[in-house]
């Protein structure tokens, strides 16, 4: 049951935040409020996940990081290809997620919860976070494997995780 909780938890949130950008923009205010940054509303300012704003702090932040752990260029390229591999099977995962929605809104319909929505809603959210816990673990071995000692040292001390307690700032 916890793990149906915890899905419904999910559900709901990203129902929320999707009628939040709905109503407000990406970046808040809506079309009339500043929303959109001048120009159109829907004139291509990126207010979707993936727009060039976050692609252009992307990459500023993964350069950062690069530059830190001194990378080279063919670490740099597997590691922005790993990192693009996760965020689609997260974004999959989600999308699994996603599905579940019409069902679960049969469910909370219905004069009482039957047993078997409830698992079958118990059994894709199970699943959904198998595939999101898979994807994450399984990019987590491809970087460890990219760098090495120096540099996943490195970008431990930069998440905060270094054994002397240093946080990002710190190192």
């Amino acid at each position: 049951m916890l793990c149906l909780a915890l899905g419904l938890g999910v559900l709901g949130a990203i129902g929320f935040a999707r009628m939040h950008r709905r109503h407000h923009g990406w970046h808040g205010g809506g079309c009339h409020g500043g929303g959109c940054h001048g120009g159109g509303c829907h004139g291509g300012h990126g207010h979707h996940h993936g727009g060039w704003r976050h692609r252009r702090a992307r990459r500023w932040m993964l350069g950062r990081m690069f530059e830190r752990i001194d990378a080279s260029p063919a670490q740099e390229r597997a590691l922005v290809a790993e990192l693009d591999q996760l965020e689609q099977r997260l974004r999959t995962a989600r999308g699994n997620l996603t599905a579940l929605r019409p069902t679960l809104a049969e469910a909370l319909h219905a004069d009482t919860l039957d047993a078997t929505a409830a698992a079958g809603l118990e059994a894709g959210v199970d699943a959904a976070i198998a595939d999101a816990r898979a994807a994450l673990f399984d990019s987590l071995r491809a970087i460890h494997g990219l760098l090495d000692p120096k540099q996943r040292a490195t970008l431990a001390a930069m998440l905060g995780g270094a054994a002397r307690g240093a946080g990002p700032y710190r190192v």
